[in-house]
């Protein structure tokens, strides 16, 4: 696994927790 993927998955982790959170 290269560190990119991880940022990538970083990313969308956030970017769910922000659609979660605004429910």
């Amino acid at each position: 696994m290269t560190s990119d993927t991880r940022e990538v998955w970083v990313s969308r982790g956030t970017a769910l927790a922000t659609l979660l959170d605004t429910k």
